[in-house]
């Protein structure tokens, strides 16, 4: 069974995908990526070799966004625990594990 954490995270890449490369979010290519950076934690140039046949000419900027999205949160979010933004907010929920470390 998968944890909440992992659905976060699963969702976070998906909706990027879905964003940056209309109808590219599918569930194969989602579980991939996160393989790719949450199991086996490959660095960004692992990344974007591992990416490019599938993200082509957009794999750098999607490749800087997942390495941005996996720096821990520090800066507690002064909305918590009213934040409307949940797993998408910017700042630390102090209720959620950190993302991807």
């Amino acid at each position: 069974m998968e944890t909440n954490r992992n659905q976060n995270i699963k969702g976070l890449i998906h909706s990027k995908l879905e964003e940056c490369y209309e109808g590219l979010g599918t569930n194969a290519i989602t579980d991939y990526v996160f393989l790719l950076v949450c199991k086996r934690r490959k660095s960004k140039e692992e990344l974007v070799e591992n990416l490019t046949e599938i993200l082509e000419s957009e794999t750098e900027p999607f490749v800087d966004w997942l390495m941005e999205t996996r720096k821990p949160k520090k800066v507690k979010c002064k909305f918590w625990p009213n934040c409307d933004k949940g797993s998408a907010c910017e700042y630390f929920h102090p209720s959620e594990q950190v993302f991807l470390n």
